[in-house]
């Protein structure tokens, strides 16, 4: 009763009660929030949603009124940033979902605290400061303060991590160059198994659009031989624009031309026209995704959903052809706990594959080879993906990914994770089966250190199945970066 906004047929959809079902307080609740939930993406902040139960002890029966008590419409009148000193005030406020003068619909207003937070620019101090305008109760007046993270990174490191071997790098990159949130990264670095040079620019809102426009010009050489893979010298660019469409969807569009010089280990016979020399590429890959994860340093909840596909030869020329799509998807949940100091479960899944066109070969190279901290944790770079008789990894043409991780903050920068990871790489023909998957299990220590945007990593797992009958079932590895 009391409803005017809003069709009875509509609400009675979001009551959880049934005729006949026994009754539920807890059900009832439900549907008070539910209702008032969708009153206050329209605006109508002053909701009230009374349940008015009267009970028939002879029947045995309750029947349940609610009262509603719409109240006005709400706009957002002022709406103020404190706290960004660099960051320009327009990059932080065109993330916003509703402007001056809009209805303030609550879920809007928390997507768009959201899209604040994944800038990954500035975080928030305290929970934004929502008032009445003491003039008018309708008028909303917000103040959302921010603290500006770290936006400048130089780093000389040297390390070790699996899919580099040891290694000295240099590289500066800022997420918010002159205060425009725009990205800026040069990078250096010289490793036994990768040299890697490159300069990237990404603009995010190009003319005070919301459209994506960069580059990214790279010269990469990798020389895999020790682990009976290949060698290979890259140099190219990439061009990549994009958009948002609706919410939280966003769409992107990469195109990439490179050239490709690939040689293989003394001994090991590729069968393929692929099988050594230069060759070029030139590929499209467009992708749409949707991210409701709140960090990107150190999520705590939300989820991501991605689709892309590559795009290679055919009218784009170059000399390979191909297609490779790609779905993926990733989730987050706090546990136990709120906030920083939450415990977090965190699932991550995959599933990919290649295939040639115009009766051409998949390229020894583009193939998926599974194995390492970035994938399945535990075995060694690569490892993982159909063998020849003569034990060399083939790669594969299809591949699966699940990984899971709960994620316990120790004190500071200091996490320990519990993992399972689960996959396999095959040829196209053959069917993913989970009793011939790959999978490992175990603890991590991960320390985030703020200022270089990505966590040292010590790993130590068990692994359920072995490649090679001589392999370890436990292993101990140091890693940089996340899994997923």
């Amino acid at each position: 009763e009391g409803n005017k906004a809003i069709n009875v047929k509509f609400l009675r959809s979001l009551v959880k009660l049934l005729p006949g079902e026994v009754y539920s307080t807890k059900s009832r609740e439900k549907s008070v929030d539910d209702i008032s939930e969708v009153y206050r993406d329209g605006g109508f902040i002053y909701i009230q949603v009374i349940p008015i139960e009267n009970l028939d002890p002879k029947r045995k029966v309750v029947n349940v009124t609610f009262n509603i008590v719409e109240g006005e419409v709400a706009y957002l009148n002022r709406l103020d940033f404190r706290g960004n000193n660099y960051t320009k005030d327009k990059v932080i406020r065109r993330e916003m979902m509703i402007r001056e003068g809009d209805r303030f619909s609550l879920s809007m207003f928390k997507n768009s605290i959201l899209r604040i937070k994944q800038l990954g620019l500035v975080d928030l101090e305290k929970d934004p400061d929502i008032q009445p305008n003491p003039d008018d109760p309708t008028k909303m007046n917000v103040i959302v303060n921010v603290k500006e993270l770290q936006r400048n990174n130089i780093q000389f490191t040297a390390g070790y991590s699996g899919y580099e071997g040891t290694f000295v790098a240099f590289s500066y990159s800022t997420v918010n160059f002159l205060g425009a949130g725009e990205t800026l990264e040069l990078t250096a670095q010289q490793g036994k198994l990768v040299k890697n040079y490159s300069f990237g620019f990404s603009e995010p809102y190009l003319f005070d659009k919301p459209i994506t426009a960069g580059f990214n010009i790279y010269d990469r050489k990798t020389d895999y031989s020790s682990l009976g893979l290949y060698k290979q010298k890259t140099k190219g660019i990439n061009l990549t624009t994009g958009t948002r469409l609706f919410g939280m969807w966003r769409a992107n569009l990469m195109y990439t031309i490179q050239k490709v010089s690939v040689s293989y280990p003394e001994g090991m016979t590729i069968s393929s026209i692929y099988s050594s020399g230069t060759f070029f590429e030139s590929s499209i890959s467009p992708m749409i995704f949707r991210s409701t994860i709140d960090s990107p340093l150190t999520p705590t909840h939300g989820t991501q959903y991605s689709l892309s596909m590559k795009y290679a030869g055919n009218f784009l020329g170059g000399e390979i052809d191909l297609i490779k799509p790609q779905v993926e998807f990733t989730y987050y949940h706090p546990i136990l706990g709120r906030g920083p100091k939450a415990h977090v479960i965190g699932f991550h899944a995959q599933y990919q594959f290649i295939k040639a066109m115009n009766n051409s070969e998949v390229p020894y190279w583009e193939k998926f080879f599974l194995g390492g901290e970035r994938s399945i944790r535990g075995y060694e770079v690569y490892s993982i993906g159909p063998r020849n008789a003569n034990g060399y990894n083939l790669g594969g043409e299809k591949s699966a990914i699940f990984n899971a991780e709960y994620i316990i903050p120790v004190g500071g920068p200091l996490y320990a994770i519990f993992f399972y990871d689960l996959g396999n790489s095959i040829p196209y023909s053959d069917t993913l089966r989970f009793k011939d998957m790959y999978s490992s299990m175990g603890i991590e220590a991960r320390l985030f250190v703020p200022a270089l945007r990505v966590p040292f990593r010590l790993i130590f797992s068990y692994n359920n199945k072995k490649i090679l009958s001589n392999d370890p079932d436990f292993a101990f590895r140091f890693a940089v970066g996340t899994t997923f």
